[in-house]
């Protein structure tokens, strides 16, 4: 089994080929912006450090989000590209899963957060085996610090510096700290192994809310007298 992983949904780029459950290519980037204009060649250069075409993949992974409303649209339309012109099947796993399981902590609970802004986190929150014990969440400040406080969870994903804080200002408790930025496209290719393939144009994104750009309301044409 060859699985080409990609993840845009954060502040990187990055693309992991597995062979036969051998990471045999990998490529990453941190980048803000131009996840589109830097995925295709990262993956080429990834299927040439394996010495393997794109006719040699036999399965797409990639992470659905939540994260960057942008980095998500680019990463899944890539996949159903993929998919749909090379005919395999794709996985998706959440940008939550692949950073608690980059971040690989030795015991207890973990929670992925990343800082949605206006005093929101995306989050879920994961047992000591990395097994999800709820669902991602679009959670505020305080409902994430209760439920990080009451789970005794450590803390990863790049939202983790800023709960931490928050936590630390509201009582005298420290959450353990794994610093984890972005996901692992290798991460997300391990996971992606054993896991249910769909048809490509199946795969969709998790935005858990909508984004924050809106289109401009329609002005009312005046009447012309």
């Amino acid at each position: 089994m060859r699985i080409l992983a990609l993840d845009t949904t954060l502040s990187a780029c990055s693309v992991a080929l597995l062979a036969d459950s051998e990471i045999v290519g990998f490529e990453t980037a941190r980048i803000a912006r131009g996840h589109a204009e830097a995925l295709l060649p990262m993956v080429m250069q990834v299927c040439a450090q394996a010495e393997k075409t794109l006719a040699d993949i036999d399965r797409i992974a990639v992470t659905v989000g939540p994260g960057t409303f942008v980095g998500i649209r680019v990463g899944v339309a890539a996949a159903r590209a993929f998919g749909l012109a090379l005919d395999i099947p794709v996985t998706g796993v959440t940008t939550l899963e692949a950073l608690a399981a980059t971040a690989k902590p030795d015991t207890g609970p973990i929670a992925a957060v990343i800082d949605a802004r206006n005093n929101q986190y995306y989050a879920q929150l994961f047992d000591g085996e990395n097994r999800p014990a709820d669902k991602p969440q679009l959670l505020q400040t305080e409902a994430l610090i209760t439920l990080v406080s009451d789970a005794a969870a450590s803390l990863t994903g790049p939202g983790a510096d800023a709960l931490a804080a928050a936590i630390a200002a509201q009582s005298s408790c420290r959450s353990p700290i794994i610093p984890v930025l972005t996901p692992d496209a290798r991460i997300i290719a391990q996971l992606a192994t054993g896991r249910e393939a769909q048809a490509p144009n199946t795969i969709r994104p998790l935005y858990l809310r909508p984004p924050d750009a809106k289109l401009p309301h329609a002005r009312t044409p005046r009447s012309i007298a």
